[in-house]
């Protein structure tokens, strides 16, 4: 089995399911990841939805869903965050209620219409009674989370991944959080890794696609060189966006 290792935290190139199945109950506090609900789309900008475009796509019920993923994670984690996609919400819903939610308003998202709009809401659920928790705090200030994101002429760090998570969300998610252990299934560029490695909080993931490793290895390189930012308007710099 290949596998990344920087400081206190692992990436396992392996199926996810494989890989919780070896953990304990309840031995991680977080779960914090973004599944693959998008897996068989082919995106083509600037093209119109057409039989072409839409002809290798998988059925509704199979673009997303790691089957037994949800339930691995629930097993495993203490308190599992994860975005669903917005046409996913009712699925996971019916899986099992969710105790709370996330909202992340990118507000530089692209487009006015109704459509674009929508894709500038990204849902979180959450699962797990982290109220009962030792906190100093309140962990989140608020359900609604108005941080911007990298694209277009915007992005500074090119990644092989089509789609990174957004570095300064996971952060302040986990941040918010302040857990003793992070896992995520689903590894992508390494933005959990990279975000952990960056707080010193130990961490696990998996990931199939090994090609990803690449982004991984920019992003603990990158680490290497990461000081916490002294003032609030260092913390909002655009270059820690993705």
């Amino acid at each position: 089995m290949n596998t990344l290792e920087y400081k206190n935290c692992k990436v396992e190139f392996r199926d996810c399911i494989e890989g919780m199945k070896e953990l304990d109950d309840k031995s991680i506090d977080l779960c914090l990841t973004d599944p693959p609900y998008g897996r068989g789309f082919k995106v083509h900008r600037g093209v119109n939805a057409s039989e072409d475009v839409n002809k290798d796509r998988l059925p509704y019920d199979d673009r997303c869903l790691v089957e037994g993923w949800f339930e691995e994670a629930r097993r495993v984690s203490k308190l599992l965050i994860f975005s669903p996609g917005n046409n996913n919400l009712g699925y996971y819903a019916k899986k099992e209620p969710f105790k709370d939610f996330l909202i992340h308003l990118k507000r530089n998202g692209h487009g006015s219409t109704y459509l674009t709009f929508q894709n500038r809401i990204e849902h979180y659920l959450i699962y797990g009674d982290y109220w009962n928790w030792d906190f100093t705090h309140k962990p989140f200030s608020q359900n609604i989370i108005d941080i911007c994101i990298e694209s277009g002429f915007l992005r500074t760090h090119k990644f092989l991944h089509p789609s990174p998570k957004t570095l300064k969300l996971w952060k302040y998610i986990i941040q918010s959080l302040n857990p003793t252990s992070v896992l995520d299934p689903f590894m992508g560029s390494g933005t959990t890794l990279e975000a952990c490695i960056q707080l010193g909080i130990p961490c696990i993931g998996y990931e199939l696609m090994e090609e990803y490793r690449v982004d991984m290895e920019k992003r603990i390189e990158r680490s290497k060189y990461y000081k916490r930012p002294e003032t609030l308007e260092k913390w909002f710099d655009v270059s820690e966006s993705i």
